[in-house]
């Protein structure tokens, strides 16, 4: 990732923000690295500001078979409704629990030569931390599962041209990304992509929690 800062002309000083989904350690568990290399302000939502500052049994560290102890402080606080502004883009933040207690979204429009677009990021698909194993050995409350799909049907109304994901095969990013390679740069915009994905988010819950 550093690398590709460099690559992009970029060094992590010129970071201002760093704005978590969530706080599990395959999204978080580098920040404590980053925060040495940039002055940045750390953000996530408030439900999950105490995993990454002390309670690192949270994190999912354990699904790697690793221990998350790389614990950092978090500077702002993420609830719903706030904005992150970002020079001239404005930052939108969702609350959105389900998959962890503090799961936030986000939304902003990028403008250019060939229009204004709105992007949006779904905080956490995941309904794997939603199984009464997980919820129990955990003591999180099985209300995550009901916050789930009122989430999940709260970001569906949301008018999104470009998809954004925590993880590349979320989203069928490569796809696009060929075509932008090949001469399209307005590959990445497509608003049925967002409500198709809510979709399968919702299909895959009533799979694996039936009524």
């Amino acid at each position: 990732m550093i690398d590709g800062i460099y690559r992009l002309g970029f060094s992590p000083a010129d970071i201002r923000y760093v704005v978590h989904t969530h706080g599990h350690c395959d999204h978080m568990g580098g920040s404590r690295s980053i925060r040495d290399l940039t002055q940045a302000s750390f953000c996530i939502g408030a439900d999950d500001v105490d995993v990454c500052e002390h309670r690192g049994e949270l994190s999912e560290a354990e699904l790697y078979g690793v221990e998350f102890t790389r614990h950092f402080t978090i500077d702002q606080a993420l609830y719903d409704g706030d904005t992150v502004e970002v020079g001239n883009t404005q930052v939108s933040c969702v609350h959105t629990p389900g998959h962890t207690l503090g799961t936030m979204s986000y939304f902003f429009t990028i403008n250019g030569e060939k229009g204004s677009y709105r992007v949006g990021m779904q905080g956490g698909p995941g309904v794997h931390t939603l199984v009464d194993e997980y919820l129990n050995g955990h003591d999180l409350p099985e209300s995550l599962r009901d916050s789930y799909v009122t989430s999940i049907d709260r970001l569906r109304q949301e008018h999104v041209d470009i998809h954004l994901t925590g993880h590349a095969g979320q989203s069928s990013i490569f796809q696009p990304k060929e075509s932008v390679d090949s001469g399209d740069p307005l590959a990445f915009i497509d608003p049925n992509r967002w409500p198709k994905y809510f979709d399968y988010l919702e299909t895959g819950f009533h799979k694996k929690f039936p009524v």
